[in-house]
């Protein structure tokens, strides 16, 4: 075997419009989702082949750029599709000169967000990827198309666009500790996109529509006591009472970080306590684990606007 035989190397992906380059591997999970052919008297005497399962996972390294992109689903309705009409390509760029171009992709996991000085601000993303639409299997390049001896994309990395800051949350309108909370280790925005296929016999899955979305917060607090937690969460006390609606208790969570023009503010919409834990020793906080989740109405169907991030 030839020494330059071995084939590996990085690269980024390039959706809509934006280059993505990421912290490490960017993964690419090429498989057949496939379903057993069984016979009582022989077992497994087949196997059938029933979609094509194609995501790229990365971690993006964290230019704070084209925030929609990044978040696209916010203010979406239950049931709104997240493939557009007209197919947005995802490319994977090799630094090798290769360029894989998926037909047809949309974002199926955004991004956590961490607000923190220790950490870069997004976590991983996932893309799923499907063929172009109403064409058959057999035709060539339906789903994807590998090129070599391509150009690199020469945009440059902007590192200006990198942002690592010390944060404070301020809750609502509530007093001390919370209206200028500190953490451990910085807040932690997670998202949990619901999705629901949508299938066709001739392709398999054709498109996917949302059907959910939660977003929470978690941090370890600086400061705050427990009697301090105990009020805020509403186990007892005034108004507390089985069936009562969490989002009674919540508030807006206001977190900042760095200064103008790159002054980062995240919104937590309606943020309500709904769990922590209470620890005794001398190695750990004793409130740790504080998990707070978004509430909003939802009018007409659409989802509330849970969460906003912009610069200043």
């Amino acid at each position: 075997m030839s020494r330059t035989a071995y084939n590996l190397g990085p690269g980024c992906v390039e959706y809509n419009s934006l280059k993505f380059y990421s912290k490490d591997d960017i993964i690419v999970t090429e498989a057949l989702e496939t379903e057993n052919e069984i016979s009582s008297v022989y077992g497994k005497i087949g196997e059938r082949i029933n979609d094509r399962h194609f995501e790229i996972t990365f971690t993006p390294i964290g230019e704070l750029e084209s925030l929609t992109k990044y978040y696209p689903y916010q203010g979406s309705k239950i049931g709104d599709d997240i493939f557009p009409a007209t197919d947005l390509p995802l490319i994977v760029w090799g630094l090798d000169g290769t360029k894989r171009t998926y037909n047809a992709a949309a974002m199926t996991k955004m991004p956590d967000l961490d607000l923190s000085t220790g950490k870069s601000l997004f976590g991983q993303v996932t893309f799923l990827c499907l063929g172009s639409g109403d064409t058959a299997w057999s035709g060539a390049n339906s789903l994807v198309t590998h090129a070599t001896a391509q150009t690199f994309p020469t945009t440059t990395l902007d590192t200006a666009t990198l942002f690592r800051n010390a944060y404070t949350g301020v809750w609502g309108a509530k007093a001390a500790p919370w209206n200028a909370l500190k953490t451990i280790d910085g807040f932690k925005v997670g998202f949990n996109l619901q999705l629901q296929d949508k299938s066709v016999d001739n392709y398999g899955v054709v498109q996917k529509c949302i059907a959910g979305l939660e977003v929470t917060l978690t941090f370890d607090p600086v400061g705050v006591l427990e009697a301090d937690v105990l009020s805020a969460i509403g186990y007892q006390g005034a108004g507390a009472a089985r069936g009562m609606n969490l989002s009674g208790l919540g508030a807006n969570m206001v977190i900042t970080g760095g200064t103008t023009p790159n002054l980062l503010t995240a919104t937590i919409k309606g943020a309500a306590i709904k769990d922590y834990k209470l620890t005794y020793g001398f190695k750990t906080p004793r409130i740790k684990d504080v998990v707070m989740v978004a509430q909003n109405t939802v009018l007409g169907g659409t989802l509330g606007d849970y969460f906003t991030i912009g610069l200043s």
